[in-house]
């Protein structure tokens, strides 16, 4: 994973350059190099959206992944 300075750099490699809004899980531990047993802890209090009624996927804003997770950074 790269290194990034600021939150906005992160934000923005995680939305992929603003054309983003929302994030599932395995996008998220693909893009920050972790595993999902990891990930999964730091997200659980976040907003999930389905975008379809019966859809299996849960997606999560871009905006509350990158604060949680810029938040935990060491």
């Amino acid at each position: 994973m790269k290194v990034y300075t600021t939150k906005p750099e992160f934000k923005n490699a995680l939305s992929r350059n603003n054309r983003r809004v929302l994030i599932t899980l395995s996008e998220i531990c693909e893009a920050v190099s972790v595993s999902e047993n990891t990930i999964r802890p730091l997200i659980s209090g976040l907003t999930k959206f389905k975008l379809k009624k019966n859809g299996r996927k849960i997606w999560y804003s871009v905006d509350e992944v990158a604060d949680v997770i810029w938040e935990c950074r060491i």
